[in-house]
């Protein structure tokens, strides 16, 4: 990277890893080994690296929006980060559209991006040739992939095999014997030992024998099911009545195999008649066209912010006598519950106010940044104006020291005090849904609701990135017979 444009502030460390299974590229694997090796390159250069992490874990590269990758460029627009440094171009982005467009933001506020593989400079014009050219190729190979899988997924159809993932609950996959490596070679569903109990599940819903979700959910721990494994799960969650819901819509348990958007019917023995899967979906279907529960997307509080403050899990809303409620799904007593509308209210309200007392206040470092800003603009403006013996009336100098002066003064404006992370409160209100979930994980790492009785302020304890939390002590822990209540 050339002298001019060698960044003064400090690098954003961007990670970005996947649950890929067994990939040979051991780094696209580790946040460590990416953040470590970038590290490096930026001691070589000169460069210092911002102490904060920005990491997102199975999040697609197809998207530019990426929780910690929002954050980095908030950082970056905000004046507080030199440029984003990633050990891989596939980690910054896949879109060729998107990823120039981003690049060209960076330059343009002269911040830089810094790539370890390919090794790419953006501050030559050389380097933005090369950059287009690698772009077009790694979207290219991003559509050839989705080809080939597809067609893999059809050649392995058409052996009876199956195209991974893990079986549903009753099934297992058949062992059709090995590959030439010894490793197993998995025909499609066959009925497993716990087939008969999936069975019963749906025959007594059916029936109304158990007659919610949650009975299914009691009946299925009863027999000591779990949910399928996951890396965060390896032993498996309970069931409750969120997931058993996914558990009662598969179709797959009327013997239908789903590849990609082909739907194939009569592919594996059924668990489930089809007739009374049916009368299950009915059942199920919201009544009036209204959606009883919305998880992750539908709202601001979604993807696992908000935590039961009794065993961790994630809250999800859901209505109860027609008020939507922020709540958890665990079965049993001494969970948390709330008003959806309170809890929102007060956690935002906790966000504005401490990115009030944390960015936005004269004599903070947001502040003083400002102002070294507006100081440096003035004096390359001088320079400018030196070099030719008269005032400038416009350019890029003149409209620098404008840009300069209005952050400045925003920061004196008396609504700075309320400001979020991404505006002025009215500009967050006017944003859509996962916007404002997005700007709120920027500065919310997360948030415990504890059970029992009181107000907001007692029961809501909200964790930031900065390592600091409010309130500052730990709400007390209510008595056995508040919890029961």
């Amino acid at each position: 990277m050339s002298p001019k444009t060698k960044p003064a502030k400090p690098i954003a460390i961007y990670t970005r890893v996947s649950d890929q299974g067994d990939r040979s590229d051991e780094e696209l694997r580790s946040h460590e080994i990416q953040r470590r090796k970038v590290a490096a390159y930026l001691e070589a250069k000169g460069l210092a690296a911002s102490p904060d992490t920005f990491e997102d874990t199975d999040r697609s590269g197809g998207t530019m929006s990426r929780p910690a990758f929002d954050r980095a460029l908030a950082g970056v627009r905000e004046g507080n980060l030199g440029g984003i440094g990633v050990y891989h171009l596939s980690r910054f982005g896949r879109n060729t559209v998107g990823v120039l467009t981003l690049i060209h933001e960076l330059e343009e506020r002269g911040a830089a991006l810094i790539c370890l593989t390919p090794s790419l400079d953006t501050s030559s014009p050389e380097g933005e040739a090369m950059l287009t050219v690698f772009l077009a190729f790694y979207t290219l190979e991003r559509k050839q992939a989705v080809v080939k899988a597809r067609e893999l997924r059809a050649l392995k159809r058409q052996e009876g095999r199956t195209a991974g993932g893990r079986p549903p609950l009753g099934y297992e996959f058949e062992l059709l014997g090995e590959d030439s490596n010894g490793k197993p070679l998995n025909g499609w569903l066959v009925p497993s030992d716990d087939a008969d109990i999936v069975r019963q599940a749906f025959d007594l819903f059916d029936r109304r024998e158990l007659g919610t979700p949650g009975a299914v959910a009691d009946f299925l721990n009863g027999h000591g099911l779990r949910t399928k494994f996951t890396r965060k799960a390896p032993e498996g969650n309970l069931w409750n009545a969120q997931n058993v819901l996914g558990f009662l819509r598969r179709e797959v348990y009327t013997g239908v195999r789903l590849d990609g958007e082909e739907r194939i019917p009569a592919a594996h023995e059924p668990l489930v008649d089809v007739a009374v899967w049916k009368r299950i979906q009915r059942r199920l279907a919201p009544q009036g066209g209204r959606q009883t529960r919305n998880v992750g997307d539908g709202h601001v509080l979604g993807k696992g912010l908000c935590r039961c403050g009794a065993c961790g899990a994630g809250m999800t809303r859901g209505l109860a006598s027609g008020i939507p409620q922020l709540r958890c799904n665990t079965r049993g007593g001494g969970h948390a519950s709330m008003t959806y509308a309170t809890a929102q209210d007060w956690i935002e309200g906790v966000a504005f106010a401490h990115a009030g007392m944390v960015l936005d206040r004269p004599g903070s470092e947001e502040y003083a940044a400002a102002e070294a800003r507006l100081e440096a603009a003035r004096e390359e403006l001088r320079a400018a104006e030196e070099s030719v013996g008269v005032a400038l009336p416009g350019g890029p100098y003149v409209e620098a020291v404008a840009s300069a002066e209005d952050a400045l003064a925003a920061l004196d404006a008396p609504e700075a005090r309320l400001l979020f992370p991404l505006g002025a409160r009215e500009r967050f209100d006017a944003l859509a849904v996962p916007e404002k979930r997005a700007a709120l994980a920027g500065l919310v790492e997360r948030v415990e609701i504890r059970a029992g009785r009181g107000t907001a302020s007692e029961r809501i304890a909200v964790y930031f990135h900065d390592g600091s939390r409010h309130p500052a002590e730990a709400p007390a822990v209510p008595a056995a017979e508040e919890v029961a209540a």
